[in-house]
């Protein structure tokens, strides 16, 4: 897991998470802040953090709770923290995030998400499978979001797909998924991982590193954004 300012913005608004659930399940998360909006940073941490909490409550009256069902209650504690916060006057009415949210159970991916970026797995074959759609009608323009004011239709979209042995999951935000090739990225960090010897930790650290410093050809730098990026490996 990865999440860097980049060269060119003064703050990041993107924020991670990777944690293990007592029941063994893996839960990977990113959001972005929104761009142009006052308080990204902070409404992005507090969507992971409100997250956690609905999570966290869910599963001590429903242990056996689906994971689709989980990612749904986590979702709706995040908007309440969101309003919470704007409502206490702790985070500005404008502030907003994406959110994508993967649970990694023994035989299934199941994520949720609001917004843009990118998740995708990676088979052993080397075909490669997404697990969300960017909602998104531009490249600036998000259709829907998370924030204090979400409208109530916008509920997170879910997608389950099945977990093969060999796998490697990624999830990051627009200011990497939007930017590469990332079918070229995911061999990559296969191959780092399994073949050279690299942790995945270390494998992501030098994959930013090399980004950071990639230009177009009229001499931009094509990390204009914050980067965030969080991937493992199935075993097998």
């Amino acid at each position: 897991m990865v999440s860097v300012t980049g060269p060119v913005r003064s703050r990041n608004e993107d924020a991670c998470m990777m944690l293990t659930l007592n029941d063994g399940r893996s839960l990977l998360m990113s959001a972005d802040g929104m761009g142009g909006h006052a308080d990204g940073h902070l409404a992005s941490r507090l969507a992971l953090l409100g997250t956690c909490i609905g999570m966290r409550n869910t599963l001590a009256g429903h242990p056996s709770v689906s994971s689709e069902e989980l990612l749904t209650q986590g979702f709706a504690a995040a908007k309440k923290l969101l309003h919470d916060a704007t409502a206490a006057d702790r985070l500005d009415k404008s502030a907003g995030t994406t959110l994508i949210a993967t649970l990694v159970e023994r035989t299934r991916y199941v994520t949720s998400y609001l917004g843009d970026g990118g998740a995708f797995v990676r088979r052993a074959d080397g075909m490669l499978e997404p697990l969300m759609h960017p909602q998104k009608s531009s490249s600036t323009v998000l259709e829907r979001y998370l924030a204090a004011s979400t409208p109530q239709d916008w509920e997170p979209e879910t997608t389950v797909r099945a977990r093969s042995a060999g796998d490697t999951l990624v999830l990051g935000s627009d200011g990497v998924m939007d930017r590469v090739t990332i079918a070229d990225v995911l061999d990559w960090l296969a191959r780092s991982v399994a073949t050279q010897g690299l942790s995945m930790q270390d494998a992501l650290k030098q994959l930013v590193a090399h980004f950071a410093q990639l230009r177009a050809d009229d001499g931009r730098l094509i990390a204009d954004d914050n980067m965030s990026i969080l991937a493992i490996r199935m075993p097998g």
